[in-house]
């Protein structure tokens, strides 16, 4: 494989940067998909999100690689402003929107060069 963006090395979050879970960071583990969205039993609990469905997107490893999936949510999922309708790759500083909530998906590398995840890291379940 070929060294660039697309190799996920290194602390994997997801930040909360707009909607009522604005600030919270979520930490990202390649074992398990992590499911968004309303409900009680997912990964990524967003609940005070009336345009979120209760499963509304789902990201998950494979190949050395993250993706995002919509769940067939009512109101969709975005990845950079475009519509998902099939699994998409997500790289370093991707903005995904689920909802009215904005997240930005990220990656600190080994070295330190990308973005420090903030203190305040939730663990998914």
């Amino acid at each position: 494989m070929e060294e660039g963006d697309n190799d996920v090395n290194g602390v994997v979050c997801l930040l909360i940067k707009e909607g009522p879970m604005q600030g919270h960071t979520f930490a990202i583990k390649s074992s398990e998909p992590v499911i968004i969205g309303r409900e009680t039993d997912v990964t990524v609990q967003i609940p005070y999100d009336s345009f979120c469905s209760r499963k509304h997107a789902k990201i998950f490893y494979k190949e050395n690689k993250y993706f995002l999936e919509d769940l067939k949510s009512t109101n969709g999922t975005y990845l950079n402003d475009i519509l998902v309708e099939s699994p998409k790759e997500l790289k370093n500083n991707d903005k995904i929107k689920f909802g009215s909530t904005e997240a930005v998906f990220l990656v600190k590398e080994e070295n330190g060069q990308s973005k420090t995840p903030p203190s305040n890291l939730f663990l998914g379940d």
